[in-house]
């Protein structure tokens, strides 16, 4: 399969972005990833430290990380 890799340093981003795409990559391509992403993001930041650090806890079991409180 082919793949397509582009990096950019986007106004107003913290971190430069990199996109892997079957497709060839343009600066439309970034334009549509930032609208994707920034309607995901926050949920990713939710699951990943608001939630109990759950990712750097060690807990690896289902059934212990279901009785967390919610």
């Amino acid at each position: 399969m082919e793949a397509h890799l582009a990096t950019a340093h986007v106004p107003g981003a913290q971190a430069p972005w990199a996109v892997l795409s079957s497709q060839p990559v343009s600066v439309q391509t970034f334009a549509l990833y930032g609208r994707r992403f920034g309607g995901i993001e926050p949920h990713f930041k939710a699951y990943k430290s608001a939630a109990f650090d759950v990712l750097d806890s060690g807990l690896r079991e289902a059934d212990t990380v279901s009785r967390l409180p919610q």
